[in-house]
């Protein structure tokens, strides 16, 4: 357990020197019009380079004539306020809105990206008949560069140009904002990049030279597609509302006969989540200063996990420390003190089973851009599909481990940390 700890001390020392860092800021051009007039601003961000002016004139027509190709997409959009789990409310385009105007982009051959979970760093390419033409005079050592598009849930768009110039990488990049339904572009910025890779899994790898250890730190992997519709929809089922981080459902050796390495206590809030579509605030359970976290009422809490666990009430009490003085179970909210950042990890499914009593068997490979892999660990996932429309899960096994101790995890309540 001292180890343990030490580990958990040592990553946390990282990621406060990684925010001490945070004072330095981005070279970028404030917002413009689309008559190519710009404010030059000091290169102050490591491996900023300079856009020249033909360059930029060329961008801003280029991103105003996509933008204006869905314009009238946007302006007959219904637009609707959607909570975020990490942050306070947006106003953000409906689904149907929103698949409407990427599915419009796509139809286009514009090279649009997509991703199943927002600002995680891991992409798709729809039309990558452009990358496959960079990456072959990569190979050959010539001059190239590919561009795509992403487009925001609010239904602001995004360029990124990949080049290679000079013997160096680059990225350059730009957005469209909308104001009074007219389009703006700005906050062009054109980096070096420290490497990029595409693996034999259609994985297209990129870092930048500034790339902080933090969320959102330059880092990202846009896979060229097509996924397998069937089992992207199986990681959003099982795997994406709860995640990689702050909780360790798919990072531990767990069973139904044996609950020894899975924390009840942090994946409350993730299965509150999934279960009311809803964030779960820490008013809504009472805080005990003497052993500084809250306590969440034993009704509430014994709801969400046993919606989707079959534990007994006697482990559940047991493991995750009930406790009838404060009349429910610990838990503690996420900061930045008692969570550890283990990059940007994302499920890549890549096969499943149906076994013989209804339980189904997944097997999933973890993408990893912050540690520039495609394959950081892998594990296998069985749930118990319910008559009800629900899940249970059931197991989780590592199956190829990643190198070195990680992912690294500690438990956030204190209590639990000499458990």
């Amino acid at each position: 357990m001292k180890a343990k700890k030490l580990t958990y001390i040592l990553g946390m020392i990282v990621i406060i020197l990684a925010f001490v860092s945070c004072g330095q800021k981005s070279s970028s051009t404030p917002n413009s019009e689309a008559d190519g007039s710009f404010d030059q601003s000091p290169s102050v961000l490591l491996g900023s380079v300079t856009i020249e002016p033909s360059e930029q004139e060329s961008i801003v027509m280029e991103c105003t004539a996509i933008a204006e190709s869905y314009a009238h997409l946007y302006k007959s959009a219904l637009k609707e306020n959607s909570p975020s789990f990490y942050a306070t409310s947006t106003m953000i385009l409906s689904e149907d809105d929103f698949n409407a105007i990427m599915n419009f982009l796509s139809e286009s051959n514009v090279p649009i990206l997509t991703a199943e979970v927002e600002d995680n760093e891991c992409e798709t390419l729809i039309n990558i008949e452009g990358f496959l033409d960079f990456w072959g005079k990569i190979e050959h050592g010539e001059p190239a560069a590919f561009v795509v598009y992403s487009l925001g849930r609010d239904g602001s768009l995004f360029y990124h140009k990949y080049s290679y110039e000079d013997d160096r990488k680059y990225c350059t990049e730009a957005s469209v904002t909308w104001n009074d339904d007219a389009a703006s572009v700005g906050n062009l910025r054109k980096e070096e990049l420290a490497f990029w890779d595409y693996t034999e899994k259609d994985n297209f790898l990129f870092e930048r030279v500034y790339a902080p250890p933090w969320m959102g730190n330059g880092r990202g992997l846009i896979h060229m597609g097509p996924n397998n519709d069937e089992l992207v929809e199986i990681a959003k089922d099982y795997i994406i509302s709860v995640g990689y981080y702050a909780n360790n459902l798919f990072s531990a050796n767990w069973s139904e006969d044996d609950w020894e390495g899975l924390n009840f206590n942090d994946l409350f809030e993730f299965l509150y989540w999934s279960k009311y579509n809803a964030i779960f605030e820490d008013h809504l359970c009472e805080f005990n200063s003497e052993q500084s976290c809250y306590y969440i009422e034993a009704a509430m809490f014994e709801s969400v996990i046993g919606t989707y666990f079959n534990v007994p009430e006697d482990i559940l009490h047991s493991r995750a420390l009930y406790s009838e003085l404060n009349g429910g179970y610990p838990w503690q909210t996420i900061t930045c003190s008692n969570c550890v950042y283990n990059g940007t990890l994302a499920p890549d499914v890549r096969n499943y089973a149906v076994n013989g009593d209804g339980t189904i068997t997944i097997d999933v490979d973890v993408l990893c851009p912050t540690h520039r892999t495609d394959h950081f660990f892998s594990h296998r996932l069985t749930v118990r599909p319910l008559s009800n429309g629900g899940f249970q899960y059931v197991s989780n096994e590592i199956t190829v481990p990643a190198a070195g101790d990680i992912p690294l995890y500690c438990p956030r309540v204190d209590l639990q940390q000499e458990q």
